[in-house]
Parts: structure tokens; sequence; C-alpha cells
């Protein structure tokens, strides 16, 4: 895909070095689009945040699954390739919080360039994951084809 997030940018998209200490790697089943398994790991993709099950999206007065279209994208950039993942942050809620890599595409950057997902600036405002996002926002790539609660927000919602 022109434009995609890919190796040849290096700096955030660059992959670990093959002899990280801490890597895991295997065939990934995605849990969500933010959330792979790979051989019982649960890794969070670090930085990034896509729709929750109950979340409501909306295009037009109709609405739409895009939780299920989230995890979906992630399925189909996955495929049954294996994927290299990168502890970025000590586990927590039963889970790693990880950078991953599919061949030569950094996953948490695609999911953002391609709509699917958004930046959750908490934990990262890293300048490419920001242009990635405003440029999938203004050609209304994946979510932003439509109207819908920043994830970390709709959380939020419900727990008032």
């Amino acid at each position: 895909m022109p434009g995609a997030p890919t190796l040849a940018q290096g700096g955030a998209f660059a992959p670990p070095p093959a002899a990280s200490l801490g890597m895991i790697r295997g065939r990934a089943e995605v849990v969500d689009g933010d959330t792979l398994d790979i051989g019982g790991w649960r890794i969070r993709l670090h930085g990034i945040d896509a729709p929750e099950s109950d979340q409501p999206c909306f295009r037009g007065s109709r609405r739409w699954d895009c939780f299920a279209a989230s995890a979906q994208a992630l399925e189909r950039l996955i495929g049954s390739a294996e994927v290299v993942c990168l502890p970025v942050d000590p586990p927590s809620f039963g889970r790693i919080v990880g950078r991953c890599w599919v061949g030569g595409t950094e996953i948490g950057g695609w999911m953002v360039w391609a709509g699917w997902a958004v930046v959750n600036e908490r934990y990262n405002r890293a300048p490419e994951y920001l242009r990635f996002q405003a440029e999938a926002r203004a050609e209304r790539r994946g979510l932003w084809s439509s109207r819908f609660m920043h994830p970390d927000d709709w959380r939020a919602s419900r727990r008032r």
C-alpha cells in the first residue's frame, strides 16, 4: 500500500535487532484491533487504541461494527505470517505492551495509517504516528469514514 509504514522508513518503524532479548515471535492470533496473542502471550500494541466490542460507530444514522472491522483489518495484515514483538513496558492487566512487526511492516503504525486504530496520545506522541492519523482522517480511511468516539473516551464514559 503506497504510504504505508515500512522498514525502509527506519526510525520508529525499524524492527529490533534479530538477537534482541525478550523478543516474542510466532504465529499471532488477533484478539481485537490492538491486541495479539502469540503462543499464550497477550500483547497490546504500543501507543494505539482500537474500538471496544460494545462501542458504537455510525455511518450516517446507521450503526456499524467498527470493532469487528478493526480486528478483521489486523487479521488481513498479519495473515499466517510470523509476527515479531518487542516488549516496551512491563506486563500489566495480564498482558505485555509491545511493538510488533510482520514482514516489513510495523503493525501499530499500519493500523493507524489505515485508519483502523487511533493514536493513544497518553502513551505515544511519535510524530510519524500523529502524521499517519492526520492522513487517515483527512482521507477518511477506516474508522475515519464514520463517526466514533476515541476508544479511551468511550471506556471512560462507560465507567461513569
